[in-house]
């Protein structure tokens, strides 16, 4: 194809147009929510970092687009852009999307999305024998999710503490047991995410002990990395340096329990799929053994205690956060005297409003 020939600057210089003047899609893909596998049911935002690429994009579809010969314009290699996506609910995803080389066009690179962690809150209720019977709060009732397996074998689990941080490579969890040592008083407030602790009485505290905290229905854990002397107290007062900052604020005069970790139980379980901060529901290829208490481990960082399964408290009442990853969760709710409940709730119920449970013998 001839040009026009220009001078511009002394210098002579052929000007050839492409042979179409459009853009051609390079790259198409669905845009899907990762738990229900369905095209996303709002819009989403696609960028990407190539200025010669266009990002384009449906509620459900997105296509990478340019004008050939200039974008993706190294046809005997693979090309990688990346994208950034947004939509609400959902976590911002940055994602490398590869054209191989020699690929047909367009080449297809489906995308999934995964929603934001909710909370689900209710009171749980059993009925009476009476006369006349009446539902009334049904305290240390235990919610759990079922454990179908999914198509590839990988099996839900709850956990009663969202996860601190993303489990990375190497990543299991296994059940633990725990012997009780002692009962500690906190000599002074301890904000989350605190790294030390005082204790009022310190006398047999060793790295590696667990420190359980807050009653049942919320509690959480700790691990001691460093007993001190306490600079400011005299002894039997200590400071304890944990490996982590505390997962929640500790009040003066607050009792916690010192636990003597033991032995590790039952299958070593792995994780499946990425599993993020905030999120309590992780997916694993084998689900853990009955015991007293289940240990993230990884290497290269601290162990991590969590409780399986979602308490009620006193009234009745709970409180589940970092619920994530299922597309209509099926939750079972089981208290001693009563016939375990169980329903599914699609994903867009969850967090909107209470959701109560009545039990019956």
């Amino acid at each position: 194809m001839r040009g026009t020939l220009v001078t511009l600057g002394g210098r002579r210089y052929e000007v050839i147009p492409d042979e179409s003047g459009r853009e051609r899609i390079f790259v198409i893909g669905s845009l899907t929510d990762d738990a229900t596998g369905r095209a996303m049911a709002r819009e989403v935002t696609v960028t990407a970092d190539d200025p010669l690429v266009f990002a384009a994009r449906s509620n459900r579809d997105y296509g990478l687009a340019g004008r050939p010969g200039i974008a993706f314009s190294r046809t005997g290699v693979a090309q990688t852009v990346h994208l950034s996506l947004t939509a609400e609910g959902y976590r911002p995803v940055e994602v490398d999307v590869t054209l191989p080389a020699g690929a047909a066009l367009p080449h297809g690179a489906d995308i999934a999305l995964r929603r934001l962690p909710v909370q689900v809150r209710g009171r749980i209720y059993g009925r009476t024998a009476g006369p006349p019977p009446s539902f009334d709060p049904a305290p240390g009732a235990l919610i759990t999710v079922t454990p179908s397996p999914a198509p590839g074998g990988e099996r839900p689990l709850l956990l009663r503490q969202p996860l601190r941080a993303a489990p990375g490579a190497g990543a299991t969890m296994r059940t633990r047991t725990m012997a009780a040592a002692a009962s500690l008083t906190a000599l002074a407030d301890a904000a989350a995410d605190d790294v030390f602790l005082t204790v009022a009485d310190g006398t047999g505290v060793a790295a590696g002990d667990v420190l359980r905290f807050g009653p049942p229905h919320r509690r959480f854990h700790a691990v001691v990395s460093l007993p001190l002397p306490h600079p400011d107290a005299p002894a039997p007062a200590r400071l304890l340096r944990m490996t982590e900052g505390l997962a929640g604020a500790i009040p003066q005069d607050d009792l916690l329990e010192r636990l003597t970790p033991g032995a590790l139980t039952g299958p070593t379980c792995s994780f499946v799929g990425s599993a993020f901060a905030g999120e309590a529901i992780v997916w694993l290829d084998v689900l853990p053994a009955a015991g007293d208490l289940l240990v993230l481990r990884e290497p290269g960082a601290p162990d991590r205690y969590h409780d399986a399964g979602i308490l009620a408290d006193g009234s009745g009442d709970y409180l589940a956060s970092g619920i994530a990853r299922l597309g209509s969760p099926a939750f079972e709710v089981a208290a001693p005297g009563f016939t375990t409940a169980s329903a599914s709730v699609p994903a867009g119920r969850l967090g909107t409003g209470p959701l109560d449970w009545y039990l019956v013998p």
